[in-house]
């Protein structure tokens, strides 16, 4: 393949416009986070509140996945995120102008609530914005632009609580919020199923009145939602993801105190590390996409998981800064390669006014993954040692690996080579 074709070219400018939004929400959110216990911590906040106001974010993110989804499908993409911004900056103002650690709570468990809203969409818009032919380069610039800003957010906010204190931050995350609000409400779509009813008149596949053609109106929310758990690819790109974010959860939950406690460097050497991964992802998500085009989606899935588990092994049998380090690259690399996979995957097999609601249901069990993986590391800590959890990510991405072998018998291992091979849950 020419190294010329490896970059994604000639995408639409919605991409783009949505991936520099996201690239602007994510820096907003790399402000604040660091910062976040600190700020709590003045305010009065006991233990048993910080841990509260850190899962709020997860458990918000969580419950949302599914109906933002069905949102999004019935009011369109662009909406979606445009909602999804204004909530996101009503949350940092409200950080800003809370008086106790309690509100700090709510408002961190509704900011879940608009990321994983503007995320659903986000996805949704970017395969509907591009062909089967572009859409993993596609997906590979919005994952960058996720790591972009994770990568840049902690050091503009450090500057920014340095020079004006902690609210600095806190209301820069909301103007750039309602900057990239901005932004998206200029794009020139907003998807197949905007403006279309929560429930049809008639039932799926009956003649719609007044046509002379025969279409077919959207599903119930329950019928689509029993088609799509029925559907095996659904059930097995679920069942991949809610393993692989089990895994990484368990590296995130653990990392940072098994770097303060046995690796030199301590939690400075954590920060490095995770600034690599995120610059691995962020340096070659788009090039990764644009080989899942070539070569198969399915493919890049595996080889993203394997790779990934190299974070875990390096954890599990070393405390060597440079080794570790290397795996955190590799990890960086693996993570972009299995997201952009698995959300070109969604985009390939299903139709507009379907695809929310499989986003979120793949997203629900991400989430769920995540909050398994959180609970299960600090309790083989507590019965083992510090390493030894680390071979729960190793375990947890093998079992992903299965799923993604069977995945293989039921998606086209060339997308590009055999069109059309779209074959949406509720055809028509």
């Amino acid at each position: 393949m020419n190294p010329r074709k490896l970059i994604p070219r000639g995408l639409p400018a919605g991409v783009w416009i949505i991936a520099a939004s996201s690239a602007v929400v994510m820096s907003g959110f790399g402000m604040i986070v660091p910062l976040l216990p600190v700020y709590a911590e003045q305010l009065g906040a006991s233990e048993l509140t910080l841990g509260l106001m850190m899962a709020g974010f997860f458990v918000g993110r969580l419950v949302i996945q599914l109906p933002a989804g069905i949102v999004t499908d019935r009011l369109g993409r662009k909406t979606t995120l445009v909602l999804a911004l204004l909530g996101y900056a009503a949350t940092c103002i409200g950080y800003a102008l809370s008086t106790t650690a309690q509100l700090l709570v709510f408002f961190r468990l509704l900011q879940g609530i608009c990321s994983g809203l503007f995320s659903i969409a986000a996805r949704c818009a970017v395969s509907e914005l591009t062909t089967n032919e572009s859409r993993g380069g596609a997906q590979g610039i919005y994952s960058s632009s996720v790591s972009f800003g994770f990568v840049i957010g902690p050091v503009f906010g450090s500057v920014l609580a340095g020079w004006g204190g902690y609210g600095a931050p806190l209301w820069s995350a909301a103007g750039l919020a309602l900057a990239a609000t901005l932004v998206v409400s200029r794009l020139g779509f907003d998807g197949a199923g905007a403006r279309r009813p929560f429930a049809p008149a008639t039932k799926p596949g009956c003649r719609a009145q007044g046509s002379s053609q025969a279409q077919s109106p959207l599903p119930t929310n329950r019928a689509l939602l029993a088609a799509c758990l029925r559907d095996p690819r659904v059930r097995l790109l679920a069942g991949t993801y809610a393993l692989f974010t089990a895994g990484l959860s368990v590296i995130m939950t653990l990392f940072p105190i098994a770097g303060e406690k046995e690796i030199p460097g301590g939690l400075t050497f954590v920060g490095i590390a995770m600034t690599v991964s995120g610059l691995s992802g962020l340096l070659f998500a788009p090039i990764l996409g644009r080989l899942s085009d070539r070569y198969g989606r399915v493919l890049f899935m595996l080889l993203g998981a394997l790779i990934t588990s190299t974070e875990g092994f390096g954890l599990l049998l070393t405390r060597s800064p440079l080794l570790i380090g290397a795996t955190f690259f590799l990890g960086g690399i693996g993570v972009s390669s299995l997201n952009g996979a698995l959300h070109s995957i969604v985009g390939d097999m299903t139709s507009a006014s379907e695809r929310g609601v499989v986003t979120g249901l793949i997203g629900m069990a991400g989430e769920s993954g995540g909050v398994i993986g959180a609970l299960a590391a600090p309790l083989v800590w507590s019965t083992t040692d510090l390493s030894t959890p680390f071979g729960l990510q190793v375990g947890f991405t093998a079992a992903a690996c299965f799923f993604i072998a069977a995945l293989w018998r039921t998606h086209p291992p060339h997308p590009t080579q055999q069109p059309p091979y779209r074959e949406t849950i509720f055809p028509g």
